[in-house]
């Protein structure tokens, strides 16, 4: 045969049926500062889900942060409380996106079984949510009432995008990189992406209109008289360029507002953006759902301390609003509905540690007021008056905040009269 072979001549493949050598894997360099180690990690992927963390265990120790987050990776790869624990551990450092984009990865696989089984939905709410595994779960009722399921990848990214916000030190120049790739269009266009991308060099900038949506939205939600509402509709009425505001004027001005800081360059203006645009959320929704708004509020005046007391305005009009449909609520034997707004709260202005089943439970039960006054940092409470002034404590002590700040005489005397109302 192998005469044969050579008789004939050994002739050379066509080049469709060649197959391509075997490509050793390309060598990843060694960073020397966290900026360098970030943008491998982070390659072509903004959403941090695939970063070569095998390469980079042999990296020297560059920040504890990252240190902490490929432990994790090594060590708890399939935990969400492990990735929960590690944001809270280093809640204003690039371990936030990191393990965001881990958890946004573990995901991924899920997504098109959610339909069809609540055990997955479940998976998905540990991996996506900052809510703890409670153990027992209901057997009627999934986590995501609140999203459809075809949307909880699209909130996933967003929220891995949000983290990347989370305070002005992470290093965020390779995310921002990646974005402004045609692959990540949609990315781009979100508001995170643009805030993202925008530039960090300071411009000149005037927070009065940031101020006077801030103070609209505290006195929206303060106004529980006809004679308050009439006031407030009064206010609206005088803003500039009214007419050609929409139906719902508060949120077009907030969206307004966002918009144009965002164009801006800066630190602050990229944290007035952000607060404006948790208000938006806050008004609507569906604009970006999520359990996060409280949180970024709370991160707002790392991005310019000037900040400081808008952002305790916007905790003093929100838990006011939580406090109101609270108490509807009860009066109507319908809190169900209330779930998500009251867990974004309550783990961003409380002490968290909520349960997934928070947001599964059909109708309240002892547990349910259990749950809410510890997250409040309320003594143990099971009965729906002590969940209500659990939450109206968390509000007198935002409002508390509030006062012992700059304000102006408008916003005081709003604060001060929602204070007074909280009190038993």
């Amino acid at each position: 045969m192998l005469l044969l072979l050579l008789a004939c001549g050994m002739r050379e493949l066509p080049p469709h049926l060649q197959v391509e050598a075997v490509q050793a894997p390309k060598e990843l360099p060694t960073p020397a500062t966290l900026n360098e180690a970030v943008a491998i990690l982070v390659q072509r992927d903004p959403l941090l889900r695939r970063p070569p963390t095998q390469a980079a265990r042999r990296w020297p120790a560059l920040a504890p942060e990252l240190s902490a987050y490929l432990d994790a990776v090594e060590l708890t790869p399939d935990s969400p409380a492990a990735f929960q624990a590690l944001e809270e551990a280093h809640p204003t450092t690039v371990a936030v996106p990191l393990a965001r984009g881990w958890r946004l990865a573990a995901v991924e696989p899920l997504a098109s079984t959610l339909a069809g089984s609540l055990t997955t939905q479940r998976n998905a709410g540990l991996w996506l949510t900052p809510l703890r595994n409670s153990g027992v779960q209901p057997e009627d009722r999934g986590p995501w009432s609140w999203l459809p399921l075809s949307q909880v990848l699209s909130y996933g990214e967003s929220w891995v995008l949000r983290a990347w916000l989370a305070h002005p030190d992470i290093p965020r120049e390779a995310a921002a990189e990646a974005i402004r790739d045609p692959a990540y269009g949609r990315l781009a266009l979100t508001v995170e992406g643009k805030l993202i991308t925008g530039s960090d060099t300071p411009s000149p900038l005037s927070l009065d209109t940031l101020d006077q949506v801030v103070t609209l939205f505290l006195q929206s939600v303060a106004a529980d008289r006809d004679s308050e509402q009439a006031k407030y509709r009064e206010a609206l009425s005088t803003i500039e360029g009214h007419d050609a505001i929409g139906a719902r004027p508060l949120l077009d001005l907030s969206l307004q507002i966002q918009s144009s800081l965002q164009e801006q360059g800066g630190q602050s203006a990229k944290g007035g953006a952000l607060l404006a645009w948790q208000v938006g959320r806050w008004i609507d929704p569906s604009l970006s759902p999520g359990l996060d708004r409280s949180e970024v509020v709370r991160q707002v005046p790392a991005w310019d301390p000037a900040l400081e007391s808008l952002a305790t305005l916007v905790e003093v009009a929100m838990l006011k609003d939580c406090v109101d449909r609270l108490e509807i609520g009860l009066k109507r034997e319908r809190i169900a509905p209330l779930a998500p707004m009251l867990a974004d709260a309550l783990t961003g202005f409380g002490q968290g540690g909520l349960p997934l089943r928070w947001l599964e439970r059909g109708r309240p039960e002892a547990a349910t007021w259990l749950d809410l006054t510890r997250a409040a940092g309320q003594p143990d409470g099971t009965t729906p008056a002590e969940g209500l002034a659990a939450l109206r404590s968390l509000l007198v002590q935002a409002c508390d905040r509030a006062l012992s700040q700059e304000l102006s005489e408008e916003q005081r005397s709003l604060v001060e009269r929602t204070r007074g109302r909280a009190l038993p």
